[in-house]
């Protein structure tokens, strides 16, 4: 299949920073008197929002991201891109195909671990969690980057390493692609993940360039 247009995650699909948030959560929690072991806090705070309340009645969780996001912020520097990003992204270029960056996270640590990278030119578009009224899973914020990059749902692949971006993309009419490295596995349950329904599933970067089926013009 050929996409005229492909639209990334950020954290876990290009850039390994899951660990950096578990630390970032676990230090927070330390702050506000939480201890708790990383199965729980990628379980509780990677992924299951809607349990914050009944597990963490006293837990002010707004004042925790803060804390997390601070603590990515000022430790992006160390993370490292996966395998294959900046091939990826010059063969895309090279075939002309569209790229955009959708986040969750809000947009100064975004554009810090974008720019720690090299990254702010290679997108088309980049949109941060604190830029849409509503975040992944809702469509909102892939629907804004089909708009800015005026790509047609179609024709646009979206690839994500989180059940957020496969629903948010499945919403918004695109096809998905769920990204699910060896360096994820510690913070996904894959097996949980394929049943979000992705139409493809990849777990290197570069098995994109086969994936697209473009040639060169």
């Amino acid at each position: 299949m050929k996409f005229n247009s492909i639209i990334f995650d950020w954290d876990g699909t290009l850039c390994q920073t899951l660990g950096l948030w578990v630390e970032g959560y676990r230090q927070g929690l330390n702050q506000l008197g939480i201890s708790l072991q990383d199965d729980d806090i990628v379980q509780d705070f990677l992924h299951d929002h809607a349990q914050l309340e009944a597990r963490y009645p006293s837990l002010r969780y707004d004042n925790l991201l803060t804390l997390a996001q601070e603590f990515v912020f000022q430790n992006i520097a160390t993370s490292q891109l996966y395998d294959g990003v900046m091939a990826s992204l010059d063969h895309l270029a090279n075939l002309g195909v569209k790229t955009a960056l959708v986040s969750t996270s809000p947009r100064h640590v975004l554009l810090a671990g974008v720019r720690a990278h090299g990254l702010e030119h290679r997108f088309s578009f980049i949109l941060a969690g604190d830029e849409v009224a509503r975040i992944k899973p809702d469509p909102e914020p892939f629907q804004t980057a089909l708009r800015a990059i005026n790509s047609d749902p179609s024709d646009t692949l979206i690839i994500g390493d989180n059940r957020s971006d496969i629903l948010a993309g499945r919403a918004a009419g695109t096809k998905t692609c769920l990204f699910a490295p060896h360096e994820n596995q510690t913070y996904h349950d894959f097996d949980d993940l394929r049943r979000s329904g992705a139409d493809f599933e990849i777990d290197h970067l570069q098995k994109l360039q086969p994936l697209n089926g473009r040639e060169h013009a």
